[in-house]
């Protein structure tokens, strides 16, 4: 079985690092990007393609597209795609309107990693079924 991939944007470089670090240590792959503008262009070109991630873990606080905006994006291009946001900095706001959007859950930074790796693990069950 190929191994589940998880889409990563985050403008912050080390945390992208870090986190793509440990999923590829616990068995995923990752395709990462700085911004919500570069995540949403690999997700269109990706879908030209014959697969598509299984997760997308996405920062809320970003320059350019934001990660609310992008998450309303990326469901309009894959309405059954699970989105994970995380902020250290979100609105209340923000997070009701990212929960209204459709996110599967809202994590606040700095992440705990065994959070993180529950969640996916989970939409790697979920994609078994």
């Amino acid at each position: 079985m190929d191994k589940p991939c998880i889409l990563l944007i985050d403008d912050d470089i080390h945390l992208r690092r870090m986190l793509s670090d440990v999923l590829r240590v616990n068995g995923y792959r990752t395709i990462t990007a700085c911004n919500g503008a570069e995540g949403l262009a690999l997700l269109n070109r990706i879908q030209v393609t014959t697969w598509i991630p299984d997760c997308v873990l996405m920062d809320i606080k970003m320059p350019g597209t934001d990660g609310v905006k992008a998450l309303s994006m990326i469901k309009t291009l894959s309405p059954n795609l699970p989105v994970v946001l995380m902020s250290a900095y979100a609105t209340d706001e923000q997070i009701e309107e990212a929960k209204r959007q459709g996110a599967y859950a809202v994590l606040t930074k700095p992440v705990d990693l065994q959070l993180v790796l529950s969640f996916v693990s989970l939409v790697k069950k979920r994609k078994a079924l």
